[in-house]
This record gives structure tokens, sequence and C-alpha cells, in this order.
């Protein structure tokens, strides 16, 4: 198809995008244990990374 070149480049800008927040993420710290919620309080997000702070006290994960 004509179009498969544009879809292939989204793809690769969204990918190298996705990659560089994942390494900006883990290089500043935000991974470890006890560190910050870096969402905002009421984002559904920060709700997710609460239950899965609660969830690692508990030793579910």
């Amino acid at each position: 198809m004509a179009t498969d070149w544009k879809w292939e480049a989204a793809m690769a800008a969204i990918r190298r995008q996705t990659e560089e927040a994942q390494n900006r993420y883990y290089h500043q710290g935000l991974a470890a244990q006890g560190a910050p919620c870096p969402y905002p309080y009421t984002s559904f997000a920060a709700i997710h990374w609460r239950r899965g702070a609660a969830d690692a006290r508990r030793g579910d994960q």
C-alpha cells in the first residue's frame, strides 16, 4: 500500500518516544520502591500507582 510507509514512520516515532520516556523514568529513579508518584494525584495512573504500592507492601507482587 502507498500509506504503509506513513504507518511505519508513525509507529517508529511512537516506539522511540516511549522508549525514551521509559529510560528517563528509570534513570530518574521513579521506579524505585517508595518513590513519589509522578502523576497528578487524581489521575487514573496515580490510582494504579498507589494500588501497586499497596500490593507491594502486602507482598502480592
